[in-house]
């Protein structure tokens, strides 16, 4: 899970797709939510409902901006394209993390920051302050550095 701005993460992934050299498809999802889906432009393409690699899009509501998320479904398919799907996630998760680099942590409805380990990341903007992180924008978790 990771805080950025829309304009952040459409450059972070617009530069992932380049440098990676990967397909990117597009969804609107209902809320007005935005995914894609990223994949090797060497490999043969998915078809269906999983296409690739997905990447839910934050979003701002208001003064809340939501979480983004990726993830691969490699319970969906078989080998070889469940590993290329993990590999494929992997890199994403550790350009994510130079891309987002602020450890953040939930916040109990009392207040309370939870100590441990950090369970999102965030850019600078995104963690200065300026919006409320949520996981989604009704409910779920708080997020502060």
């Amino acid at each position: 899970m990771f805080f950025a701005t829309p304009a952040e993460t459409e450059t972070w992934l617009a530069g992932v797709v380049e440098s990676m050299h990967l397909n990117r498809f597009d969804e609107e999802l209902p809320g007005g939510f935005r995914r894609s889906f990223v994949w090797s432009r060497d490999r043969e393409r998915l078809t269906g409902i999983v296409k690739g690699v997905q990447v839910i899009l934050p979003r701002i509501h208001d003064q809340t901006l939501t979480a983004g998320e990726t993830g691969w479904m490699a319970s969906a398919f078989e080998e070889p394209v469940a590993s290329d799907g993990r590999r494929l996630s992997e890199r994403l998760s550790r350009s994510l993390r130079r891309f987002a680099p602020v450890p953040l942590y939930a916040v109990s409805n009392r207040g309370d920051r939870d100590g441990g380990k950090p369970v999102a990341w965030g850019t600078v903007r995104a963690a200065d302050g300026s919006l409320t992180l949520r996981q989604f924008r009704d409910g779920a978790a708080t997020f502060v550095p």
